[in-house]
């Protein structure tokens, strides 16, 4: 398989009483009852199963979701598979969605591939990829937090202006141990427009930062070169 996208998300809660895992689940049946004929509830995924899907909106080409659960409470995973073919290209797209608690500690893992056909012999078209849809369901979910490497996850840009905002995006860029940054000098609407866009469409994968021209300056003389 062509790997494409690889995302992962810690999970927390934000507001006392919230179950994580629970929270986390129904964003998955959610994200698969947006896509399916009829509802896959919560109780349809704590057993292993598979639906079938709407048709793909784009080719009309079948569309199929399945899942299983492993391991015992307290260490547990629940992963799914969603299923679209392309039956001109004679290959299939596959979105992986893995949602474990692990002694109590709640990830999700959101992949995305490509398997072709060992016949197809001539190269497969560049793929048209969207963020999947359980990611805006993890991040519109009230009463939780997604995060990377401790990054709350809320698909917005970050704005950097004063002197205090600009000393502390210094700090973070000498730090490895991060997203990258995607810094953005935003002194027009279509740069602006474009920092909204990037941060909704690339949770997870980078942080969108955006400065002024004083900034941006200030910025360079704290990290020349």
């Amino acid at each position: 398989m062509q790997v494409l996208y690889v995302v992962g998300f810690d999970v927390a809660p934000r507001e006392e009483g919230v179950l994580p895992y629970a929270a986390a689940l129904s964003c998955v049946s959610e994200w698969l009852t947006y896509n399916a004929v009829g509802e896959i509830s919560e109780a349809d995924l704590r057993v292993s199963g598979a639906r079938e899907l709407r048709h793909n909106k784009v080719n009309g080409d079948p569309r199929r979701a399945s899942w299983e659960l492993v391991g015992p409470e307290g260490c547990r995973a629940l992963r799914v598979k969603v299923r679209d073919e392309d039956e001109e290209t004679e290959s299939s797209f596959i979105t992986h969605v893995t949602l474990s608690d692990i002694g109590g500690a709640v990830g999700v893992r959101v992949s995305m591939g490509r398997e072709t056909s060992a016949t197809w012999l001539s190269p497969a078209p560049a793929p048209a990829l969207y963020q999947p849809g359980i990611v805006r369901s993890l991040m519109r979910k009230s009463g939780i937090d997604i995060t990377v490497v401790g990054q709350r996850q809320d698909g917005r840009y970050i704005q950097v202006r004063s002197d205090q905002e600009v000393q502390t995006l210094a700090d973070i860029i000498s730090h490895s141990n991060r997203l990258p940054l995607l810094l953005l000098h935003t002194r027009t609407l279509a740069a602006l427009e474009t920092a909204k866009q990037a941060a909704a469409k690339l949770v997870g994968l980078v942080r969108v930062v955006t400065l002024d021209y004083r900034a941006s300056r200030s910025l360079y003389e704290r990290l020349p070169g």
